[in-house]
């Protein structure tokens, strides 16, 4: 009787833990189902399928001149790497890009692919070689053709590099692969892509994809010092933007009529509204009729209607800049208010300073340490001013020269390859 009793209350010792360890597994069942389930929510997992989807539906005919050419290529070049600049734009002289700059620099010693999926219709070349160990193709040309580049650097006993400039998805196939094959990845912050995004000016910003790449590149860059205040991380490189003094900015025949006495005053640029001040040089032009304000660049708005002394000359290449910015007084960078513009670095800067003229800022306020730059906050009234003191003060050459002769892209291209040594 008594074993029966002890042998009953251990069954039900037994039931009890039983149990309880079904409740407990069923409670940690639904713990993981809920993990799935906003793992299924996430933007992460939104990207994630988007690239397998994209991965899935990439397939492109083979072309095999284009691989036969990109084999070629790298085989017969010479140079220590092989350098990958990923881009939003097409390979132009006709812009001052920042990306098609520091490539022509790299590939002095180095490889250099330029991969751009070209959202701006820059395209002055679809695929080839336009210089010597440069080879230029759109990304969707080169996504099938990444494994044999991979292939080749191996073979080569050659390091491959991927600079990543824009966080877009379509760069979600290159991080894919890098978590298999190890490259070195560098990201090179050249704007305040999530405020450009928020502005209406861009499509392509993906947050998942910008966060990915400051928490696992090899190396972070950034065009300035507010840039790297925004992502509070201490190992961000400050990589200016810059200039080459080869670049055809020497004074030409004058395309302007050298004997008006007003004082004029020029921009080169981006002329949309959401970041060109266009208020503000209206004004200026209403309270100041004697001055003549002169327009050049893209993004003119559509049926605009200027004051009587506000001039546009299109867009003008780099090269004819010479006949124009020599005869003003004064250059302007009028941009609004915004993240984008108070994080920016213009490359007109440098070509202003380049040709020897002060130069008067609204908004991007760390310019304020560059010589010949007066940096002003405020109305129409403030920017005047700022202006008949850039005049009366002028600009002061051998400072400026020193701080050209330490920001040509010669010397931004040498810093960059110096860090990526260090990878």
């Amino acid at each position: 009787m008594v074993n029966n009793q002890k042998r009953s209350t251990k069954k039900e010792e037994e039931l009890r833990l039983l149990l309880k360890t079904v409740k407990e597994l069923s409670i940690e069942k639904s713990r993981l189902q809920n993990h799935i389930d906003s793992i299924h929510n996430s933007r992460f997992w939104k990207v994630a399928q988007y690239y397998y989807k994209l991965k899935k539906a990439a397939y492109i005919p083979v072309q095999i001149d284009i691989g036969q050419e990109i084999e070629t290529f790298i085989l017969k070049s010479k140079g220590a790497k092989i350098i990958i600049m990923f881009t939003a734009v097409g390979y132009t002289d006709r812009e001052g890009h920042r990306s098609v700059a520091l490539t022509k620099h790299f590939s002095k010693e180095n490889i250099c692919i330029f991969v751009y999926f070209d959202t701006f219709n820059f395209k002055d070349l679809d695929w080839g070689t336009p210089a010597k160990n440069i080879f230029v193709i759109p990304n969707e040309e080169f996504i099938e053709r990444f494994n044999m580049v991979q292939h080749l650097a191996r073979k080569m006993h050659k390091k491959l590099i991927f600079i990543a400039q824009n966080p877009c998805r379509d760069i979600m196939y290159y991080l894919a692969e890098r978590s298999i094959n190890k490259f070195s990845l560098v990201y090179d912050i050249i704007d305040d892509w999530e405020d450009c995004h928020k502005l209406g000016l861009i499509d392509w910003y993906s947050r998942e994809v910008e966060e990915y790449l400051l928490r696992k590149s090899d190396s972070l860059l950034a065009v300035s010092p507010p840039l790297i205040k925004k992502f509070k991380q201490k190992r961000i490189h400050l990589i200016p933007n810059g200039f080459d003094a080869a670049a055809g900015m020497k004074k030409g025949r004058s395309l302007m009529n050298e004997k008006d006495n007003n004082i004029s005053l020029g921009y080169v640029g981006w002329l949309d509204p959401k970041i060109f001040n266009w208020q503000l040089i209206e004004e200026v032009a209403k309270k100041r009729l004697d001055w003549k304000i002169h327009l050049i660049g893209y993004g003119f708005p559509k049926n605009k209607r200027l004051e009587k002394n506000i001039i546009y000359h299109g867009v003008v290449r780099p090269q004819q800049l010479g006949s124009y910015i020599p005869l003003w007084n004064v250059c302007l960078v009028p941009f609004k208010e915004s993240g984008l513009a108070t994080r920016a670095d213009p490359v007109k800067i440098y070509i202003y300073l380049y040709m020897g003229k002060p130069v008067v800022v609204s908004s991007v306020y760390h310019l304020k340490a560059y010589p010949g730059c007066y940096v002003v906050k405020g109305n129409s009234d403030k920017f005047i001013e700022a202006v008949e003191m850039a005049i009366k003060s002028g600009i002061k050459m051998k400072e400026v020269d020193t701080f050209l002769a330490q920001s040509t892209w010669k010397v931004r291209a040498n810093k960059i390859l110096s860090i990526i040594d260090q990878i």
